[in-house]
């Protein structure tokens, strides 16, 4: 059994990665609409896997991958997101998250998929993410070789 916690701002949006996730072998300890709540969870329960937005009213996806790694290193964290810039993808790669799905095309089968082989050791990224991972290193040779 895989212990979640999810973080996004949308009620609906937390309602539907919970009816996804009903089939899989997930308990969703808790659910947070900030960086704030989220932290407040952390006080008292310990999850394997965090799910996070990127955009939430108090702060961001980034700095709280970022926070989670120096205070919580255990914790996986997916990162599912509509917010899929090249930017926002390098900074969350270097920062060492474990997978990133991108909201516009996730459904329960990748979801189940993610945080099986998240929680097996591996990353996951989905299929736009694998993409946008693609072009930045391609950009990154680029710049190398024209230096």
């Amino acid at each position: 059994m895989t212990n979640v916690i999810l973080v996004d701002d949308h009620e609906l949006f937390r309602l539907g990665i919970r009816g996804s996730l009903k089939r899989a072998d997930v308990c969703i300890l808790g659910e947070a609409e900030s960086g704030k709540q989220l932290f407040t969870l952390l006080k008292t329960l310990k999850p394997d896997l965090i799910f996070l937005d990127i955009i939430l009213p108090d702060t961001t996806g980034i700095d709280i991958a970022r926070r989670l790694r120096d205070s919580f290193p255990e914790i996986k964290i997916l990162i599912l997101s509509a917010e899929n810039t090249m930017e926002t993808v390098s900074d969350l790669l270097r920062i060492g998250i474990d997978g990133f799905i991108s909201k516009r095309r996730c459904n329960s089968i990748e979801l189940t998929k993610a945080v099986r082989v998240i929680m097996e050791g591996e990353n996951y990224y989905g299929r736009d993410i694998s993409s946008l991972m693609y072009e930045i290193v391609a950009m990154k040779r680029k710049m190398d070789k024209e230096r």
